[in-house]
């Protein structure tokens, strides 16, 4: 089970959306990740965690998750994972979709 902590100063500073720089996340938290014992810093509502997936979709590849196949982002963000996580997972899983998908048509 990880242990959820509420952010604070420099920490929650550090989780500021970069495109709207006076404003912190204030739902943020921070994750103690049992296997390593270090701090995760993840958004603690499903909804800013998702904002974040899409910050870094569209940093990744120039969409948000409304632009892709249907995933299962609530069942990941349940299961603790990042929103670098979820996004790269969401990336693999698109790619392996249309290379299945132009081999149906025989590319």
């Amino acid at each position: 089970m990880t242990q959820r902590l509420p952010l604070t100063g420099a920490a929650l500073d550090a989780v500021s959306n970069a495109d709207h720089p006076n404003h912190a996340i204030a739902c943020a938290a921070a994750v103690i990740n049992p296997a390593t014992g270090q701090a995760v810093t993840y958004a603690a509502t499903f909804e800013a965690w998702m904002d974040a997936v899409d910050r870094h979709l569209v940093t990744q590849i120039g969409l948000t998750h409304q632009c892709l196949t249907d995933m299962t982002w609530r069942d990941w963000y349940d299961a603790d994972l990042s929103p670098a996580e979820a996004a790269g997972l969401a990336i693999d899983t698109e790619r392996a979709d249309m290379g299945a998908f132009a081999a149906l048509l025989g590319d």
